[in-house]
Parts: structure tokens; C-alpha cells; sequence
């Protein structure tokens, strides 16, 4: 075997410096001429109730680069140094597009609005949505508009007439009396009455002022108000009450309402002395003797005498008032609304 002896020159082998410098050294400096220096954006993304927003898709379009939040809102991307520029682009379903631009920033709290053009095309449905071209035959929705300005007691007076399929009785007068309401005519021999949800709370109508109403859905068939199981077979009036609003201020509104009543559509009687022959000519038809007399009947003519008894328990007119007080608004996190009111109808009995 021949040996081979490497010649120097000064004394040095050529490359002897990198040799002792070693191989994982030269590695290490190689790598990091050839890398580019990292930079992280992050983030916090929230709604306009502060509260984090899941899903949101991040977008950097200068580099391609994209990333999602996480549970808590947050969203880290991995940008190259010195190219953080240009806009970083926040998309999500529900939601307004946000773009906010980098300007050599790394951290960043955005916050995103509703997108109130789509809800118009949504329809909650108990626990639910459905696009309203789905329930629009079997949903009718009432708005406090609606309502305003009728001379009614409750809100069951106000709803009549104002949606179609929705049928409602009132069989007496008598102030506060019961009114009957059915959906689409009787289905059953049992109560055909509907299940009314108040705020997502079974209620009733006749304990709920109607200046308190900001919208009414009426559910009438078995698809709309399937959600509410066995006790929705009779439809369901779903009522949403008014509330106040974040960043409003203060607002006093008062309605008030007076006004006159009187007996309409009354039977008006005959005068005495006919109904002494109307009175006689049914007895003869039926096979009786006459009960007044030729000289009765005259006599009643002549003295003109006549007592109408309707006067003596029914009232010619009687007063009704209705006045409402309410003051909305919100105070940092907080919104409220309180109301009152106070009816007195007289009965014209």
C-alpha cells in the first residue's frame, strides 16, 4: 500500500481553516446565509359585542399567506421579514368583509359587524333558522307599526285583521272577557287555542301591554313550528318585546289614548200598541185566544206610553283611556328598558 502525503503551502493545507472549524459549524453558517428572517402578525378578532369570533378566515394577498382564529379569536401568521405590507383581508359567513392595513404593524384587534343584508333573508324558527323562501306561505310577521295607533286593550284586539289565516272571536263585550284565537280554523275537539311564546317564554297575550311589542311571527303549519313538539299542533305566535339598544341614549316616549264609547248595531222596538197586534196575531196563528183587547190596543195609541228597557242597563256613552310610559337606552354594556301603562274602560252596562 503506498502512502500519500499531502504537500503544504506556508505550512497550511489548503481549506484547513473550514476543516477545523468542523462540519456542523459550517452547516449552521450556511443555513443561515441562505434563510429568510421570519416575522409573526397576530391577532385578536372579535364581534361588535367584544365577544371572539371563531372561523375567521386571514388573508395577506401580497404574500399568498392565509390562516384561520382559533376558539378564542386569536390568529398568528408567519410573514417574511421586511414584506409585512399591504392588507390583511378578515372574512367570515354572517359577517362584514374587514380589511385593516399592515403599515409595519404586528399586532392587531379587529372587530366584526353583522352583515344585516343576509339576516333579511333568514327566519328564526324556534331553536332554529330557515331561509324565509321555505316558510313564506306558512309564517306571517307583524310589526309593531302595525299595531301602533289602534284603540285596543290587548294585544289579542290588535292582531285582528292583521294577518291572514289567523281568526279571532271575541264573543262578549264585557271589558277583559276572553277572546278566542285560532290558526287556520279548528283542527280538534279539545283546546284549539295556539301556544304563545313570549320571548321564548310560554305566555299570554291578554297579560302583555301592546306598546310592548316590537314584532309578532305567527307559525302556521306543522313545518314552521315542528321545533315546539306536540304543543305547537295549533300553531304558534311567537311575540318579541321591545328592548334597548347599545349606544343609544336616553329616551322618555309616552302614548296616550282617551277616547269614547257607545252601543252600536242595537235592536230598536216596536212602538206598544204594535207589539199588542204582533202579540195577538201570534196567538191567534198558534191556536190561542187574543191577550188584548180592540179597546187596549186603542187606549195604548192614544196615551203613546213607551218604555224602551235597553235605557234602563245600557249607557248612551262611557269613557276609555290608555296612557304608556317608557324609557329605553343602554349604559356601557348594559341595555334597559322600562315601561308602565294604565287602562280604564268603562263597561257600558
Amino acid at each position: 500500500m503506498k502512502k500519500i502525503k499531502l504537500k503544504q503551502r506556508g505550512g497550511r493545507i489548503p481549506g484547513g481553516r473550514y476543516l477545523r472549524m468542523g462540519i456542523i459549524p459550517m452547516l449552521l453558517l450556511l443555513f443561515s446565509i441562505g434563510a429568510e428572517a421570519q416575522q409573526s402578525l397576530k391577532g385578536l378578532v372579535t364581534d361588535s359585542l367584544g365577544k371572539p369570533v371563531a372561523g375567521v378566515s386571514v388573508y395577506l394577498p401580497e404574500q399568498s399567506l392565509g390562516t384561520q382564529t382559533d376558539n378564542a379569536g386569536r390568529f398568528i401568521l408567519n410573514v417574511s421579514a421586511g414584506k409585512a405590507t399591504g392588507v390583511l383581508e378578515f372574512s367570515s359567513v354572517g359577517y362584514e368583509n374587514q380589511q385593516v392595513s399592515v403599515n409595519g404593524q404586528t399586532e392587531f384587534n379587529v372587530t366584526l359587524l353583522i352583515e344585516t343584508g343576509a339576516l333579511e333573508d333568514v327566519v328564526v324558527v324556534a331553536y332554529g333558522t330557515q331561509r324565509k323562501s321555505n316558510v313564506t306561505g306558512a309564517v306571517s310577521t307583524v310589526s309593531s307599526k302595525d299595531l301602533e295607533s289602534r284603540p285596543v286593550t290587548s294585544v289579542t284586539q290588535a292582531l285582528q285583521g292583521a294577518a291572514p289565516g289567523l281568526i279571532i272571536q271575541q264573543n262578549t263585550s264585557e271589558p277583559g272577557a276572553g277572546i278566542n284565537i285560532n290558526i287556520r280554523g279548528v283542527g280538534t275537539l279539545g283546546n284549539s287555542s295556539p301556544l304563545v311564546i313570549v320571548d321564548g317564554i310560554p305566555a299570554s297575550l291578554d297579560l302583555l301591554n301592546p306598546n310592548d311589542v316590537e314584532s309578532i311571527s305567527i307559525l302556521k303549519d306543522a313545518a314552521s313550528a315542528a321545533m315546539y313538539g306536540s304543543r305547537s299542533a295549533n300553531g304558534v305566535i311567537l311575540v318579541t318585546t321591545k328592548k334597548g339598544r347599545k349606544g343609544d341614549k336616553p329616551v322618555i316616549t309616552y302614548n296616550g289614548l282617551y277616547g269614547a264609547q257607545k252601543p252600536t248595531m242595537l235592536v230598536k222596538p216596536v212602538e206598544g200598541y204594535e207589539y199588542m197586534q204582533l202579540k195577538n196575531e201570534a196567538l191567534v196563528n198558534s191556536g190561542n185566544d187574543p191577550q188584548f183587547s180592540p179597546e187596549a190596543i186603542v187606549q195604548a195609541y192614544k196615551d203613546g206610553t213607551n218604555k224602551w228597557w235597553l235605557n234602563e242597563v245600557l249607557k248612551s256613552t262611557v269613557p276609555q283611556q290608555n296612557h304608556n310610559l317608557s324609557v329605553s337606552g343602554s349604559s356601557g354594556k348594559t341595555n334597559y328598558l322600562f315601561s308602565g301603562g294604565y287602562l280604564n274602560q268603562a263597561s257600558l252596562f
